[in-house]
């Protein structure tokens, strides 16, 4: 396998990881927010938690250096391209909607988000 090759299966690899935790993510970053700074600061942590879930990832010791960006590069992208569209910042009343879990009162932390991938 010639090298042009092996950093083609390090960017397929990157999206299909990139694709499973951004599948993670989308879910917890559109539910409704109070406002949209709460939305914005949601957006901003799960950015953060897949940030940090790939580089952990991609600096696995087997990975060589030029495939390991080509790996961490395609999962960004498949993290970002799922996640904006993902993001509510419509503003929305605390009391209106109803209280099921799914509406976010206050902004989480990087650390509150998933990023499990197994």
């Amino acid at each position: 396998m010639d090298n042009n090759e092996y950093l083609r299966q390090a960017r397929a690899a990157g999206r299909i990881y990139g694709g499973k935790l951004a599948d993670k993510l989308t879910y917890q970053v559109s539910w409704p927010c109070s406002s949209k700074d709460i939305a914005r600061a949601a957006l901003a942590a799960a950015r953060q938690a897949a940030t940090t879930a790939i580089a952990a990832r991609s600096t696995a010791p087997y990975i060589e250096t030029d495939a390991a960006a080509a790996w961490r590069d395609a999962a960004s992208a498949v993290v970002t391209e799922r996640i904006e569209p993902a993001s509510n910042l419509a503003a929305i009343r605390p009391g209106v909607y109803p209280g099921d879990g799914t509406f976010r009162p206050t902004a989480p932390t990087a650390g509150d988000f998933d990023v499990s991938v197994a």
